[in-house]
């Protein structure tokens, strides 16, 4: 309820969507009650049910009473979504940009059937992750499964910082399908580039949107990846949310010294990252536009290696010997 943005899209462009809190325990006449309701700017209403991993309704009826969820709001019209929610929809909309535009589009997307549901777990049960692939493969509702953890990275600052994870989206596997497949070979050349030239630690793997370089025995919480985004291609040396936390405040505050610095030929810069994103903790990433030669990305990696991988062995070793 406090933070809408951890249902945004893993794929989604910075402030490209706006996702706005509506209701919770949405009495759907015959069906249940859905934990969370909210909508976006794009007038997409979205259920969210929220469980344990523990718990053994998130491994066996959670996706039947998704889908109930989801066929009883296709049955609403939007006077009667808002009338169910005293009045909550009008508010929420009323908040964002363009709010007759927005109450059409919610009333055709409930008229057509376009609503989404999200559920959202601690950890995903390996027999849930199963059941929602087989239902992304098998049909054209709009279904994701979320993880979402929370961490104290610094623990003297009573800090908490909330993680989100999108394990399987039927919108995002659909864009996989039909779009990103395409571009990965610019991410092919630049991994072909950068294996290419003398290295001890190659590019790997063969998941859709990177490349991971792993570095002699350093664990897996830490290392440097190649990523493809529909607009760029990034290079990126991260820290796991799974990192230690004392290892994890020790070498973010390392990384904070590289922000700014020039790799690939001075034609981009470093960014220090110290916000969670996408399962990571602290980073460093420069990025790169899709038409950039492989060998000038390749090239920046090496930089990137080069400038960081003393100060990250010591932090380890550090890190290992306490």
């Amino acid at each position: 309820m406090e933070h809408p943005e951890l249902l945004q899209d893993d794929n989604a462009a910075e402030g490209a969507t706006k996702i706005a809190f509506v209701v919770g325990q949405l009495g759907l006449h015959g069906v249940g009650r859905p934990d969370l309701l909210f909508v976006t700017s794009g007038g997409l209403p979205i259920a969210v049910e929220v469980k344990l991993a523990a718990n053994r309704e998130a491994r066996r009826q959670v996706v039947a009473q998704g889908i109930d969820y989801l066929s009883a709001l296709a049955s609403l019209t939007v006077d009667d979504l808002d009338k169910l929610v005293g009045g909550g929809l009008r508010q929420e909309l009323q908040k964002l940009e363009g709010f007759e535009r927005l109450w059409r589009s919610v009333g055709v997307n409930l008229r057509e059937g376009n609503t989404r549901l999200v559920v959202a777990l601690d950890d995903a049960p390996p027999g849930l992750e199963w059941m929602f692939r087989l239902l992304t493969n098998a049909s054209n509702l709009d279904v994701q499964l979320l993880t979402v953890q929370q961490y104290q990275p610094y623990p003297d600052k009573g800090e908490t910082i909330y993680v989100s994870w999108t394990r399987l989206s039927s919108a995002s596997a659909r864009r996989s399908s039909n779009a990103e497949r395409p571009r990965l070979a610019e991410l092919d050349a630049v991994s072909k580039a950068y294996n290419d030239a003398p290295n001890e630690a190659p590019a790997v793997g063969n998941a859709p949107g990177y490349r991971m370089v792993r570095i002699g025995r350093w664990p897996k919480y830490v290392g440097y990846q190649f990523h493809q985004k529909s607009h760029c291609l990034i290079i990126s040396l991260y820290v796991g949310s799974n990192a230690p936390r004392t290892f994890a405040k020790e070498v973010a505050e390392v990384l904070s010294h590289f922000d700014g610095k020039k790799v690939g030929g001075g034609k981009a810069s470093l960014a220090y990252e110290n916000r969670p994103a996408y399962g990571k903790l602290a980073g460093l990433t420069a990025k790169f536009p899709l038409e950039t030669p492989p060998h000038t990305v390749a090239a920046a990696m090496h930089k990137l290696i080069n400038l960081t991988r003393a100060d990250v062995d010591k932090s380890l070793k550090q890190h290992t010997s306490d």
